[in-house]
């Protein structure tokens, strides 16, 4: 648990200042920025729920496919490319080629620019902007200038970060630092951003102890918020070998007069789901690092003090995702089936199953058969479907439903299996959805 004390004292001393900038509504650019113009400029397309027909971009034997309704075609070729990442507008594509560099492709031209090597890449909401980190260095690239100016540099000493809702900036926090006294603290900033501007001061919100009696942290997580916009989480983590096994879940007010442990997980951002409308936090608890042990879909609500855990005895879940605000599926298993490619012939598989947020109760969706399991469901509100992963571990392929999964069938063939990692499979190494919650 975080010494709640120490944290009402920093957070009310740092705050203060910043309420109206971080509830800005989507759309809305904060009067810090000084260029509302520019950004507007940069503004995508973005689809409405039903307008867009169903479209990924996936990982097959190294190099990205397009998948757009029923077709199928390649995107590169012998690049090794993996974790790729569709712009707002759905017009361009961000991956990595090999094992560092990023590279931009424009998917109805065919178009491709190298911006440089970097890790942790991230579409602004809003615009065709990415920014990615180089070690503590935050960069952004602007698509429409990228082949003459690869990138510009948003923040320096960042941590993690995630764009701010509106796209005028980040959220960024800073890793703690072992000094001869223990650890420094982390630091939370918000770091205005207008591309083609200065680089913006940052402006501080909170100090984090990083050590105390009951709880431990030497960075953070992304940045997620509610769908209000009046809720920040993020998970607090400790280093490396510790954070393998538990790690602390945040819940931060939009004016930084609360920040509340709202439980312990694993290291999954993907594990974090809010609810598409008001403040309902959704997250799968549980520490260990067996992903088939212990994980618990819990649901909790403003103030965050009281849970509730919606996972039947003997069973585990993963990968929350919202279909609507009154209903969740997640990818389910018998309890300790065992991780990863270590599941033994026979063991018990995954299957998807809808879980009512407002009574706890839930129904199967789909029964893979023989070795194969479901996995990482997403709701994809732009064409109202429901899609997900099914694999055995040596092939994976992507099948959808209407909402609740009906009438399910394959829809991609022969993708890469993701990474695994003692049960938790990395699906975004491999593929992503455009248009997806």
């Amino acid at each position: 648990m975080i010494d709640r004390k120490r944290f009402g004292s920093a957070v009310r001393l740092l705050f203060a200042a910043v309420m109206m900038i971080v509830v800005s509504l989507p759309g809305a650019i904060p009067a810090s920025t000084g260029g509302a113009a520019a950004l507007a400029a940069r503004y995508a397309e973005l689809p409405r729920d039903g307008e867009v027909p169903l479209k990924a971009a996936f990982v097959r034997q190294g190099d990205i496919w397009l998948q757009s309704g029923e077709q199928e075609r390649p995107l590169t070729e012998g690049e090794q490319a993996h974790r790729p990442l569709w712009s707002p507008d759905g017009q361009w594509l961000a991956y990595t080629s090999g094992e560092r560099t990023i590279r931009l492709l424009h998917v109805a031209s065919g178009q491709r620019i190298e911006v440089g090597g970097g890790v942790n890449y991230q579409w602004s909401p809003v615009a065709n902007l990415l920014a990615f980190q180089d070690g503590e260095v935050l960069q952004v690239t602007d698509v429409n200038k990228a082949e003459q100016e690869k990138f510009q540099n948003a923040a320096l000493g960042v941590g993690n970060y995630s764009w701010l809702p509106e796209g005028g900036g980040f959220l960024v926090s800073t890793n703690a630092q072992l000094l001869p006294d223990g650890w420094s603290d982390i630091a939370i900033y918000e770091v205005p951003f207008v591309y083609g501007g200065e680089m913006q001061k940052a402006m501080p919100l909170v100090r984090i102890p990083s050590q105390s009696k009951s709880f431990f942290a030497v960075g953070t997580g992304e940045f997620q918020w509610s769908a209000d916009r009046k809720w920040i989480s993020f998970i607090a983590q400790p280093t490396a070998s510790l954070s393998a096994d538990s790690n602390t879940l945040c819940v931060m007010f939009r004016n930084g007069k609360k920040i509340i442990p709202a439980g312990d997980m694993l290291r999954y951002n993907d594990w974090i789901a809010w609810s598409p409308s008001g403040d309902t936090l959704a997250f799968i608890a549980g520490s260990g690092r067996d992903a088939t042990t212990g994980k618990k879909l819990t649901i909790k609500r403003p103030p965050f003090r009281k849970q509730s855990v919606y996972t039947p005895q003997g069973l585990a879940d993963r990968d929350p995702v919202w279909e609507d605000s009154k209903s969740i599926v997640v990818s389910r298993i018998q309890e300790g089936a065992g991780g990863g490619s270590s599941l033994q012939p026979g063991a018990p598989q995954p299957f998807l199953a809808r879980v009512d947020a407002e009574n706890g109760t839930s129904a199967v969706l789909t029964s893979p058969q023989g070795t194969n399991g479901d996995y990482n469901p997403v709701y994809i509100p732009s064409s109202r479907h429901l899609s997900w992963i099914r694999t055995n571990r040596e092939t994976a392929s992507v099948w959808i439903g209407g909402p609740g999964g009906s009438s399910e069938r394959e829809w991609i063939g022969q993708m890469d299996v993701a990474p695994d990692y003692y049960g938790h499979f990395d699906w975004a190494e491999t593929i992503d959805w455009y248009g997806d919650r």
